[in-house]
């Protein structure tokens, strides 16, 4: 009867232990590497003497002990290219090419049954499932394989080549070997790696002109160029010569050659021609892998989601804290064992947690604007024991929204009522930090003072009553954010940022107040020279004098731009200093400009009041406000005190709101009706 079994290798060729034969341009792949098989154990030679010998001893010994189990024979890979041929393609059938690869590298027997004419059909029927397209006519279906569905360079072995194959040399190559093997005419290793060669040669060896860039190979004409790869121009070189030599002992030879150059031709406008057919079908098979990627993104997601269901966390928290796109669930296998996920929990599970605080988060969220509403009427109820202007000095209660001991009341769980009761026993310790607050602020501005304006650390406590010293707070992006004096200062309270907490939804945010101010430099120039035009000594001007004489000031119309001069402002000293610092949005930059006192031509000295001035030279002017300049001035803004709502009283917060603030004259009756204040009197800012 006829079998197709083959004929089984002897126990000398299954200890072999040979290098495989390679065909991916002579290297070996680098997901698997050539296993030896080991030799088979011999068994131990007895002789008959000592057979017998031990019978005769141990004979009643030997009836009586148990037989021994059979150790059952393991059958060894070994054995698999000796299978019949019907059961051997029918297992590898069920291969993919690159798993033909793999199993063709593992030894020398593998790689002979696999590279074998036999096994063409298997290789067909692997790369066909792929749609891929036929094998040029100098590739075989191994080879093919090998550059279409790996994905190492075929120079070096490097894992995950960038940029894919070149199709215009049918390669699939590293950055680094296409450095060193690709070479153009233009390049200075040419002459010494091509030395000899014809240069008819190369128009018939494939070329291409990608490449990347150094410095020794920039070439501005990089389209038009051509680059060959050294070892294909090598082996063709070899062929070529050969054929040369053969012509001149056989003139049959010169036909060969010439036939050999037509089929080289041939195969180079064939490789060009199928470069778009080769480019669509790995477009088309890059977006197939990446589906399956995807697939199993999904289902390795799904896994992960169901272990954190099993410790007890919601679907709507992991699946909000977790996708296909988080790392470790975008590589991996869909079967997340259980090594695995001990692995991922560490990385994935405070992501779940974070995400599970601020759902809680947005469900306490109405009730902690509850609770924050309880304590903004405690705290404004509390504050109506203070005079107004000491109680414009305090923070509103947005501000205590991050204390430690307030938010505890506020993020208290649902199950607890909170009352007005529970921050009333906490009114203590808001005055405290109020005080800190206020103290950590005065603080700030004179370390400013000191380490900016060269303040004695004596006499710093009435730094901030000089009117050359401006301030501003932490928090202004801009220099024209200016404060004149402590009771600006004091009651002076932005928000300059914004603070996230996991006890907050992302979308919510927790406003973040400034409790610093520093030195405004420029500002403080500024008013160094206006003290000096108005004829005053600026280590000694306080605010207080400044207010007392209240000089005017107006623009130079000669330095003022065109647009400028339908007419124009006369500013008393803080106003200028606020308005030279809102000048950038239409003037020369507010360091650019200078004073001078009215008709005086010489420059200033602003030495005296230990500020430089040479950083700040400019054309555009202040002046002095001529007699009748300062009279209209004065009495302008004295109407307009006179019928601002902006008035209140400091000794009840009957007009302390914005909104409620009243007329002079209403408040003054206020006064006289409540109070019996026949003649009130008015401060500057009250």
């Amino acid at each position: 009867m006829r079998t197709t079994r083959k004929k089984a290798s002897s126990k000398k060729q299954l200890r072999e232990d040979d290098d495989y034969t390679e065909y991916d341009h002579g290297h070996a792949s680098d997901d698997h590497e050539a296993a030896p098989l080991k030799s088979q154990s011999k068994r131990r030679k007895t002789s008959s003497t000592s057979k017998s010998k031990s019978q005769d001893d141990g004979g009643e010994q030997a009836s009586s002990a148990p037989k021994a189990k059979p150790v059952r024979r393991r059958n060894k890979l070994s054995l698999f290219p000796t299978m019949p041929l019907d059961i051997l393609f029918e297992i590898l059938g069920h291969l993919g090419p690159r798993d033909l690869l793999n199993l063709s590298r593992t030894n020398k027997e593998f790689c002979k049954m696999m590279l074998s004419s036999n096994t063409v059909t298997v290789w067909k029927a692997a790369r066909q499932r792929f749609n891929a397209p036929e094998p040029p006519r100098d590739f075989t279906e191994p080879r093919w394989a090998a550059l279409l569905f790996e994905h190492s360079c075929q120079s070096c072995g490097t894992k995950t080549v960038l940029g894919g194959i070149d199709w215009k040399i049918r390669m699939r190559l590293c950055s680094e070997c296409k450095k060193s093997h690709l070479l153009c005419n233009r390049d200075a290793a040419w002459i010494m790696t091509f030395r000899g060669y014809d240069p008819s040669m190369f128009d018939y060896i494939p070329s291409t002109n990608k490449r990347p860039w150094t410095a020794q190979t920039a070439d501005p004409n990089f389209r038009n160029r051509r680059l060959y790869w050294d070892e294909e121009v090598h082996a063709i070189a070899k062929e070529w010569n050969a054929r040369r030599t053969a012509i001149q002992s056989s003139p049959e030879a010169w036909e060969d050659f010439e036939a050999w150059k037509k089929e080289r031709g041939e195969l180079l406008k064939s490789i060009t021609s199928m470069i778009p057919v080769y480019m669509k079908w790995q477009k088309e098979y890059e977006g197939v892998k990446e589906g399956v990627k995807e697939e199993n993104r999904c289902k390795r997601l799904e896994a992960v989601v169901s272990r954190f269901l099993e410790l007890g966390y919601t679907s709507e928290d992991v699946r909000n804290a977790i996708s296909v796109r988080t790392d470790g669930i975008y590589t991996g296998t869909p079967n997340v064992t259980t090594a695995a996920w001990n692995k991922l929990r560490p990385k994935l599970e405070p992501v779940v947690e974070m995400e599970r605080k601020r759902r809680i988060a947005r469900i306490m969220l109405p009730l902690i604007s509850k609770r924050l509403k309880i304590f903004e009427d405690v705290y404004n109820n509390h504050l109506t024991k203070l005079k107004p202007s000491e109680r414009y000095r305090c923070p509103p209660a947005d501000y205590f929204r991050l204390d430690s001991e307030i938010s505890r009341v506020l993020e208290s769980d649902m199950t607890v009522d909170v009352t007005a009761d529970d921050f009333l026993s906490m009114m203590d310790y808001v005055d405290g930090c109020i005080a800190k607050f206020q103290a950590e602020k005065k603080a700030s501005a004179l370390n400013s003072a000191i380490s900016n304006a060269g303040v004695d650390v004596d006499t710093a406590e009435g730094a901030l009553d000089l009117a050359i010293h401006v301030f501003r707070c932490d928090g202004a992006r801009w220099t024209q954010h200016s404060l004149i004096g402590w009771p600006m200062m004091a009651s002076h309270c932005c928000i300059n940022g914004r603070v996230y907490t996991p006890t907050l939804p992302p979308e919510h945010w927790i406003p973040k107040f400034c409790s610093k101010l520093e030195l405004n430099v420029p500002a403080s120039q500024k008013a160094a020279e206006l003290v000096v035009l108005a004829g005053l000594d600026p280590q000694t001007a306080t605010i207080a004098d400044m207010d007392e004489m209240d000089p005017r000031f107006v623009l130079d119309l000669s330095s003022v731009p065109n647009e400028w001069v339908d007419g124009y402002f006369v500013f008393s000293w803080s106003e200028a200093v606020c308005m030279i610092l809102k000048l950038p949005i239409h003037l020369p930059s507010s360091s650019q400009i200078q004073f001078q006192i009215l008709y005086s031509q010489g420059s200033l000295d602003l030495t005296a009041a230990g500020l430089p001035s040479s950083r700040y030279p400019s054309n555009l002017k202040f002046i002095l406000a001529s007699p009748e300049e300062t009279k209209k001035a004065r009495q302008h803004t004295l109407s307009v005190r006179e019928s601002a709502d902006a008035w209140s009283c400091n000794h009840c917060h009957d007009f302390f709101e914005e909104d409620k603030a009243g007329r002079l004259s209403v408040v003054r009756d206020h006064l006289k009706e409540k109070y019996d204040y026949q003649c009130p009197c008015t401060a500057k800012g009250s």
